[in-house]
């Protein structure tokens, strides 16, 4: 159970459509219906691609472009739809030895040395997770879990 949840979406920095993984895993290292990855654009500051893990279940294809800028990036995270409304989530894994400060209802939050803003998000919940250090060695570490419908814009500046 617990290596089935670190292979799982939500415990890496991406998006998650309906609480639901990318791909279907069937025991310890099989993994069936595979997202197929496409970059769409790639430049000297930017890269774009698509995947197609959540189109079969829910109609959707994530689009992800990540911007270098002067003090940092800019990530946008784009749902197209081809059926009904969807619940999306982006997830920001962070080390245990970082903490995190956000006041709710603000569109931003505090890592170190980073300020995180998000534009077009319904919510955001930091939570816990356990950070694998090493084999069967975990340590609790927070985590930015930010609910969002068609289009999130995460700018992220060194400050």
């Amino acid at each position: 159970a617990l290596r089935q949840a670190q292979r799982g979406t939500m415990a890496h920095n991406t998006v998650c459509v309906n609480n639901a993984d990318q791909f279907e895993v069937w025991g310890s290292f099989r993994v069936g219906r595979r997202a197929h990855l496409q970059i769409l654009e790639e430049g000297k500051d930017h890269i774009a691609a698509m995947h197609n893990g959540y189109l079969q279940r829910f109609g959707v294809k994530h689009v992800r472009k990540l911007t270098c800028q002067p003090n940092g990036f800019l990530l946008t995270d784009e749902l197209t739809r081809k059926r009904g409304p969807v619940a999306a989530q982006a997830m920001f894994h962070f080390d245990h030895s970082l903490q995190i400060s956000h006041n709710a209802g603000e569109p931003f939050l505090r890592v170190a040395d980073t300020l995180m803003r998000f534009e077009g998000h319904e919510k955001i919940d930091i939570i816990v997770y356990d950070q694998a250090l090493a084999f069967n060695k975990l340590v609790k570490s927070s985590a930015v879990r930010v609910a969002f419908k068609d289009h999130l814009r995460t700018t992220i500046e060194l400050i």
